[in-house]
């Protein structure tokens, strides 16, 4: 069976709309995301307007939330098809978490601003005829959290972009970076770089030439850089606070382990990219990570309450070059295979078929 699909993004087009192009799905396939939101309803506003587009959409895949999720739940009831909405999180946590953050910081106007966001895009997923969701973690949440049957979700995880397959460079005995890339905007995201500067402290007390960088910037990052001023006044000088770097490929070149722990995620971006950059990947054992990570063959996998365990698969991966390299080639290709453009965008077509011959 072969449908259109009109697939609509407003955040990250090259997790949905790209791989569709690439796939050569049949449907229209647009990009908001460089617009303003004044622009973007503007421009949907034409799209919907259009009769060809009209007449020739058998399903829609909304990746974006607030007016733009109103707007296209209208438009898919007043032309009778189906809507599924695109999932890279659970916005009943990590959204809700940002609203109580802003409410907590006496930031009201931004809180309610995102409110109205967080309420619009909740009620359309609620009243959405099927969801994709980027890994099975999620999708157990979001049938739990928005009491949607499990039937009507499937799961097609995040393609990675190519800028980011390559190998790090080769490994320099005389110097060991452990890195960390995350979002520093997220509360939950900022606990777990405290919980991993806990678990690599006396690692960096106790090696020389081991340097700890940690990449990303956000509302945070002061509160960070004060963490790391009053609590390890004696490793500083071991720990890069980079903030945002826009050549982030850049960083996971130069680093040799990845290290990430978090208290909220689905299926992060930035452990497709340190795979793609051929990197052995320590994480906690927790969301969409454990469906990316394989323990004892990609990286290892650890409880966050388990210091001692991680600790000990930090300092296996620095004294052995060999399982460095074997763990990051392990990873990149299981990405390259796995996260590929071309089978995202055909996971993308099966599911919204799947769904479309489901609920027709």
């Amino acid at each position: 069976m072969s449908i259109n699909i009109l697939s609509i993004s407003d955040r990250r087009p090259e997790n949905t709309v790209e791989p569709l192009r690439i796939a050569s799905s049949s449907g229209f396939h647009i990009d908001l995301s460089s617009n303003g939101l004044f622009e973007r309803i503007l421009s949907l506003l034409a799209i919907c307007g259009k009769k060809s587009v009209r007449q020739n959409t058998d399903i829609i895949l909304l990746d974006g939330g607030g007016a733009i999720a109103i707007i296209m739940y209208i438009f898919s009831k007043v032309i009778r098809k189906q809507l599924i909405f695109r999932l890279g999180g659970n916005p009943y946590t990590v959204e809700r978490s940002e609203l109580d953050d802003l409410i907590s910081e006496s930031e009201y106007l931004s809180a309610i601003y995102y409110y109205l966001f967080y309420i619009s895009t909740i009620s359309v997923l609620e009243h959405a005829d099927g969801v994709i969701t980027v890994s099975d973690s999620l999708k157990k949440e979001i049938s739990e959290d928005a009491n949607i049957e499990a039937d009507k979700i499937e799961v097609v995880n995040v393609p990675i972009s190519s800028n980011f397959i390559q190998r790090s460079e080769p490994y320099n005995n005389d110097s060991l970076t452990i890195t960390t890339v995350t979002n520093l905007g997220f509360r939950k995201k900022y606990a777990g770089v405290q919980r991993s500067l806990e678990i690599l402290r006396p690692i960096l007390e106790e090696k020389n030439g081991v340097e700890y960088m940690i990449v990303g910037g956000g509302r945070y990052y002061t509160q960070l850089e004060s963490y790391v001023e009053e609590n390890l006044e004696n490793i500083s000088e071991k720990i890069s606070l980079a903030g945002f770097q826009k050549d982030v490929a850049q960083s996971y070149a130069n680093s040799d382990v990845f290290f990430y722990v978090s208290y909220a995620d689905s299926y992060p971006n930035v452990i497709l990219e340190a795979m793609s950059s051929a990197l052995p990947v320590i994480a906690n054992n927790s969301f969409g990570m454990r469906e990316q990570v394989t323990h004892d063959e990609t990286g290892y996998l650890f409880d966050v309450s388990e210091t001692e365990i991680a600790r000990t698969h930090v300092r296996e991966l620095l004294e052995n070059r060999q399982l460095r390299a074997q763990f990051g080639d392990n990873g990149l290709e299981k990405v390259v295979g796995r996260n590929a453009n071309l089978k995202i965008g055909n996971d993308f077509i099966s599911s919204m078929t799947s769904l479309y011959s489901r609920h027709c």
